[in-house]
């Protein structure tokens, strides 16, 4: 860059000046338009919509929708109108001024474009090797992720697939009825599912993409914030560590979030300096990685932290009322963008869906004890999730090393000390603020900067003790040792919070045999679900509904999983009800038991 404030004298082009006037019009048409059809929806009598809908459905009635919901539902839509309506003809009073600003905007992302891609042809001229390095790391992470991608499908996975995966992406965008659908990720499932089948392998391929993409994205980060050394050793760590495959084979969209996020803080030193370009990207990534998940507000705060640090750092406190200007706009965009991401889902389910609710419930602590108390037990979680495979020494060393590379960052990498501080402190300031402790796999965007501190650490010891760079020979020894422990352990079984159920296609086709139009489960969710996939592939059913006492369906199955075995009272009841043992598989890591009604009532 030629100075601090570049951007800021930036003179537009005819190109620039023709893609604004695009830019703008066409936000005023759409706008426009989702106005006209979210007022005319709200116009409609809802006994109409509700005819309709139910004509649609495919037994001729609509469960848990009736007239009342219809009637919010068009409430909803005549204010999202009457929003789009008012941003349509602000659009129109300050298309001027937009057009001036998208024009300027449009000549800054391109010049930044044409710097980056010289600056990397002359990245793999100059450092061709490192490269190649960064390269071979990412394919090891993809094989490493396709060798293990047929391992047992999960509970969430399985969820999410059997929710939403199984329909128009139309309806996945539109709904939150399960806090399973991490929305962009969903979609993304949607489209693969449509184009290469049903099978594992096309369900988890959104995560397995951007869990490899996390490789290239994490060396990137490391070069900007701290050296080489530390980049390629953080690489060959996350690359070849066992979270990874857990993450790219885990059909959710943690991976996709971390993407976004590692991606903001590449693009965070060029903010500091009020960078046009790199304020709209940062404000787009940070939309989309809320649409894969709302905890991105924590990713959020962090690169937020990090822009606002380190611009007191560089520039002390010159022109600071210009740039928390652009800090607040950037904040004020970003939340425009998000709700308008999530508009078919605030029009469907309102600003909080239900679905939200039990979970909030669930992880809001109404003490400051009690908020520290589970912030611990999740950080030591997330702790054993990232080390996962790993002895005990190395885990504790890890922590260790981790602390070392903070101190030694403070004057050889300050910039890379801002991140570690921000890391450090922010999650805990926005959990001790909200009163939520996410679940542990939520931190998940934190593993890339864990190995990234953990680097830092080995580096700095290294240098201290020897006075030699090994970068090389670390990240090959990092790769061997990863590599060794994941292959010699018995992941994914010694992974026992997230392991699939074994038994599930054995166990979908001793249930199918029996040709029963009604049957009743009696087991554990975690294996239920699995079950629930497995038979939706053969075509026979898509859930696996529990039995109730009084319930007198044709036939029971009582799965007995090592894990979570049936209560032996289960089959006393059923017994007590009637029904009779007609049937049994036994399989390596459980037991399915058939009871059917002996008689009439």
């Amino acid at each position: 860059m030629a100075g601090p404030e570049r951007d800021n004298v930036a003179v537009p082009m005819g190109w620039a000046v023709r893609g604004s006037f695009v830019l703008v019009y066409a936000s005023v048409l759409g706008f426009a338009l989702g106005a006209l059809v979210l007022i005319a929806i709200a116009s409609v009598d809802p006994e109409v919509i509700f005819r309709v809908a139910e004509s649609r459905s495919p037994d001729g009635r609509i469960e848990s929708v009736d007239l009342d919901v219809v009637r919010r539902t068009q409430a909803r839509a005549l204010g999202l109108g009457i929003i789009y309506a008012a941003v349509a003809v602000s659009l129109i009073l300050l298309r001027s001024r937009l057009r001036r600003g998208a024009a300027a905007g449009l000549v800054s992302i391109g010049g930044e474009t044409r710097t980056a891609w010289s600056r990397l042809r002359l990245f793999a001229i100059g450092e061709r090797s490192e490269l190649v390095g960064v390269a071979a790391l990412t394919a090891l992470a993809a094989v490493l992720a396709a060798v293990y991608m047929g391992q047992p499908m999960r509970l969430d996975e399985t969820t999410t697939f059997l929710t939403f995966g199984t329909r128009p992406v139309l309806y996945v965008v539109g709904t939150y009825t399960s806090t399973n659908n991490h929305v962009l990720h969903s979609a993304l499932m949607r489209v693969s599912v449509v184009f290469f089948g049903e099978g594992q392998s096309a369900i988890r391929l959104p995560a397995l993409l951007a869990g490899v993409a996390m490789v290239p994205l994490a060396y990137a980060v490391a070069r900007r914030y701290a050296d080489r050394s530390i980049a390629l050793l953080a690489a060959a760590l996350l690359a070849s560590s066992t979270v990874l495959v857990d993450l790219a084979t885990n059909a959710r969209g943690y991976p996709l979030m971390t993407d976004f996020f590692l991606a903001m803080l590449l693009v965070a030193p060029a903010a500091v300096t009020i960078n046009r370009a790199a304020w709209v990207l940062l404000v787009v990534l940070a939309a989309l990685g809320a649409w894969v998940v709302p905890v991105m507000i924590f990713p959020f705060t962090i690169v937020s932290a990090v822009i606002v640090l380190e611009r007191l750092r560089t520039h002390g406190l010159q022109g600071v009322r210009t740039f928390f200007m652009c800090c607040a706009a950037a904040v004020v965009a970003t939340g425009v963008l998000v709700s308008l991401l999530y508009s078919p889902v605030i029009l469907t389910a309102g600003v909080r869906p239900s679905s939200v609710s039990p979970l909030l419930e669930e992880n809001t602590a109404s003490s400051t004890t009690v908020l520290a108390q589970r912030l611990l037990v999740k950080l030591g979680e997330f702790w054993s999730m990232v080390t996962l495979g790993w002895p005990r020494w190395m885990a504790i060393a890890s922590l260790g090393l981790i602390c070392i590379g903070g101190v030694g960052s403070m004057r050889k990498w300050p910039r890379m000390f801002t991140l570690f501080g921000a890391t450090l402190v922010l999650p805990l300031v926005v959990s001790a603020v909200t009163r939520v402790s996410i679940p542990s796999w939520s931190w998940s965007f934190l593993v890339p900067l864990y190995f990234l501190f953990t680097s830092a650490g080995a580096i700095v010891l290294i240098r201290v003790l020897t006075r030699a760079s090994l970068r090389r020979t670390l990240a090959v020894a990092a790769v061997i040792l990863n590599v060794t422990l994941l292959l010699a352990s018995d992941y994914p079984q010694d992974n026992p919070g997230y392991v699939g159920f074994h038994d599930a296609p054995q166990a979908s086709e001793f249930i199918a045999s029996g040709s029963h139009s009604e049957a009743r489960f009696i087991g554990h969710i975690v294996d239920l679900r699995p079950i629930s996939y497995e038979l939706y592939r053969r075509g026979v059913a898509s859930e696996c509904p529990r039995y109730a006492p009084g319930d007198r369906a044709e036939a029971v199955y009582v799965v007995d999983c090592l894990e979570h075995p049936a209560p032996e009272e289960s089959r006393q009841a059923l017994e007590r009800a009637g029904y009779r043992r007609t049937g049994s598989r036994l399989l390596p890591h459980s037991r399915i038991d058939r009871y059917e009604l002996s008689g009439p009532d």
